[in-house]
């Protein structure tokens, strides 16, 4: 079995680092299009606080990808590139679903489901940040071999959570349409 090569790694880094620029840039327009669509945000902060949520959410894979540029092995800059994609993943699911729903509705394919997957994916962001990050930091191991039980069971209530609140039956209610019933629910 071959290993990657450090520059391998980088190169993989800066590919992940491009691919959420692109998701956070793709996001963007959509959120600015839907602003008169919907006056507050989900936070009730308004813009302002969507963009402040933005700008703490997109440092953990700038953090990452500085931290992969000098050492391509390290778990922490992995673990951050995938928070961003996680939260990525999240703005434009949500963003899709907005522009879809609201401001231009029929204009794009599935909103509803985008509007699905957006209702539990702050479970696997809030997870790796508030689980996994504190478990591997600083180093990137867990602390002793006692701790691989929290880890098992943190990853299988992150993805179990996901799973039950995205494909439960009901109302969207934390979506941009409260009242849209849940498509894979």
């Amino acid at each position: 079995m071959t290993s990657l090569s450090d520059r391998t790694l980088r190169k993989s880094a800066w590919a992940v680092w491009w691919f959420l620029a692109a998701m956070f840039g793709a996001a963007a327009p959509l959120s600015l299009a839907d602003r008169p669509a919907t006056a507050e945000s989900w936070g009730s902060g308004g813009w302002l606080g969507d963009l402040a949520f933005v700008l703490v959410i997109v440092s953990f894979p700038i953090v990452g990808i500085l931290i992969l540029r000098r050492q391509p092995r390290n778990t922490i800059g992995w673990l951050l590139q995938g928070i961003g994609l996680v939260w990525g993943m999240a703005a434009l699911a949500d963003n899709y679903a907005r522009y879809g729903l609201l401001v231009n509705p029929g204009s794009v394919p599935g909103p509803d489901v985008a509007a699905a997957i957006t209702e539990g994916i702050w479970a696997p962001g809030i997870g790796l940040m508030g689980t996994f990050l504190i478990l591997l930091y600083p180093d990137g191991h867990l602390p002793t071999p006692r701790w691989r039980p929290v880890a098992w069971l943190s990853a299988v209530t992150i993805l179990v959570l996901f799973i039950v609140v995205d494909l439960s039956p009901g109302r969207l209610e934390e979506s941009a349409v409260p009242t849209l019933p849940n498509p894979l629910g």
